[in-house]
């Protein structure tokens, strides 16, 4: 019996040891992560990592870049911001957007989950957190946190496409590509621009340079047959986009 109360009581002194050890780990690690209050530093700290990489874009390539800027709120509803969430696979995550947080950051990176509005708020805020160069992955999260308490679900998807990379060797912001391939501004897509330009975000060769319209196709049908599948209301002008030629089947005069 008194074999086991020592061992009871090891047992606590060390449970207790590594509480305190944990404690001592986050608040280092905290001390060590910028602390956005508003949504103003947010903006601030990501505009200027963007500003830096199309800088460095600038002078790899010899084409000026605009300064960062978020695009309008009207692109969130639109075609692209549909096709994107349809892309993350939460067609309901603006109005969802409301229900995101904190507390469900931390839900999904203990047990991520394969659908919803949280895991894709999870998604974009590890995204944007990589933004801010910190040390580790362990920044890195609770950065990620901090940015979703700081913005809110609405503004932290505005602000994901905004510093979005297009690959590879696109532009960084989703009104940066979307003048960059069709000379518009990304709210004013119709759908079948804008599949190509969700797809550019991974394919930027592919659209951009066309140069492989055959394949460009087939990556375009595929993705508006999916997202039709997640947008049954909008199955009818997903259809026609899937049936209207692609960009590079086009005249370049008649590219919209």
């Amino acid at each position: 019996m008194a074999s086991l109360r020592r061992l009871f009581w090891l047992f606590v002194a060390l449970a207790g040891a590594g509480v305190v050890l944990g404690s001592l780990f986050y608040f280092r690690l905290a001390s060590e992560v910028p602390d956005f209050e508003t949504s103003s530093l947010v903006l601030a700290r990501i505009g200027r990592s963007v500003d830096a990489l199309r800088e460095r874009q600038q002078h790899e390539t010899g084409k000026p870049g605009a300064p960062f800027a978020v695009v309008a709120d009207e692109a969130l509803a639109a075609p692209v911001g549909q096709l994107f969430l349809a892309e993350l696979r939460c067609p309901d995550y603006l109005a969802r957007a409301g229900d995101v947080g904190m507390a469900s950051y931390y839900r999904e990176a203990i047990a991520p989950s394969p659908t919803g509005a949280a895991r894709c708020a999870s998604r974009m805020a590890e995204e944007l957190a990589t933004r801010l160069l910190l040390p580790s992955h362990a920044h890195e999260i609770l950065a990620g946190a901090r940015l979703l308490s700081a913005l809110g679900g609405r503004e932290l998807f505005s602000l994901w496409l905004s510093a979005r990379a297009f690959q590879p060797g696109g532009p960084i912001g989703l009104d940066e590509a979307a003048k960059a391939l069709f000379h518009s501004s990304p709210q004013s897509l119709d759908w079948e621009r804008a599949s190509e330009l969700v797809i550019a975000s991974e394919y930027w060769d592919v659209v951009a340079y066309c140069k492989n319209p055959p394949y460009l196709k087939d990556l375009r049908d595929h993705f508006l047959a999916r997202a039709g599948e997640l947008l049954p209301a909008k199955a009818e002008p997903l259809r026609a986009a899937a049936a209207a030629p692609t960009s590079c089947e086009q005249p370049r005069s008649a590219r919209k």
